[in-house]
């Protein structure tokens, strides 16, 4: 499987998609920060964010024992994509908020 294909398998889940909003729109987020928030169990999530690292979506800071994330200029790019989708989306009729950032969180 090529990187585009792999990337595009990543983002068509709910989760990946959740996990790269919340880790956008939260200050020095830390893995336990984005496993709070999108409700996914930590292991979960830092199997995602060390997939987007390896992506290059993502950047991960170590200071005294305390990892913080940080999206990349690609990784920007693409939840800046991701949260123009939501807000289209949530302008559709019978949109039932049931899809990735139906919380209002991102």
């Amino acid at each position: 499987m090529n990187t585009r294909d792999k990337t595009a398998k990543t983002f068509l889940n709910k989760k990946p998609t959740e996990v790269l909003l919340t880790i956008r729109n939260l200050d020095f987020p830390k893995p336990s920060d984005v496993s709070r928030e999108t409700g996914t169990v930590y292991t979960r999530a830092l199997e995602i964010i060390r997939e987007f690292e390896s992506q290059g979506l993502v950047e991960r800071s170590v200071e005294n024992r305390n990892a913080t994330l940080e999206l990349t200029p690609m990784g920007e790019a693409l939840a800046e994509n991701f949260s123009d989708i939501d807000r289209k989306l949530r302008k559709w009729p019978g949109f039932t908020g049931t899809e990735a950032g139906a919380t209002g969180k991102y």
